[in-house]
């Protein structure tokens, strides 16, 4: 028996009374299905990702960031063994953008970030121009539509923002090129290993626009 109740909040600031309903929220079968394929291809590439790692010291920061992909991992298992499709896809991409930054840095990135951002932002321009050249016929079309959309959109900003970054990173080393103490390596080292992972969450956030 479903339980009604007024909508308070909403009648503080109109004076009028909604009244709500109460009671568990069935997804529909189109959703279950969609994010149960979104959340096998996100744990399929997360899995691939993990595989050509090998594993960090576990002293080193690397390990940190191997060790949270490989919780985020089992964490998938678990969801996907009670049919939790959304969270399972979430523990994924979380996943495999720990592993996408670690697979990054060990490409050795400091002079080919460039190529990277720019790679990744034509991507994002091919995968748009194919999704604004579907004809949508259905609601589904246009709730995946929407969503697509949403995630090449953060994936964009996330880039320019790298972008941005990286950008300030060379003026930086440029500036003290002459005078760089072992100290400021190691600032500089970390700078570029923020943007590194920055540039991960847009490649695993492009990816999960494929995905859908």
């Amino acid at each position: 028996n479903n339980l009604i109740r007024p909508s308070l909040e909403y009648y503080e600031f109109t004076n009028i009374t909604y009244e709500q309903l109460s009671g568990e929220i069935t997804p529909d079968d189109w959703y279950i299905e969609t994010m149960k394929n979104i959340s096998n291809d996100l744990c399929e590439r997360s899995n691939n990702l993990q595989n050509e790692l090998t594993t960090p010291e576990n002293i080193s920061n690397d390990y940190l960031f191997y060790s949270t992909g490989l919780n985020l991992t089992q964490n998938a298992d678990s969801a996907l063994s009670e049919q939790d499709y959304y969270s399972a896809a979430s523990f994924c991409f979380g996943a495999a953008g720990k592993f996408s930054y670690l697979l990054l840095k060990n490409e050795n990135m400091t002079n080919e970030t460039t190529n990277k951002i720019n790679e990744i932002n034509n991507s994002i321009e091919l995968v748009r121009e194919r999704v604004n050249n579907i004809n949508l016929q259905t609601i589904t079309d246009i709730q995946t539509y929407v969503i697509v959309n949403e995630r090449l959109k953060e994936a964009e900003n996330t880039l320019t923002l790298v972008n941005d970054a990286y950008n300030e990173y060379l003026n930086m080393t440029l500036s003290l090129d002459s005078n760089l103490t072992n100290d400021t390596k190691q600032q500089l080292e970390q700078v570029h290993a923020a943007i590194l992972q920055k540039l991960a969450y847009s490649i695993e956030r492009l990816n999960s626009a494929v995905a859908w």
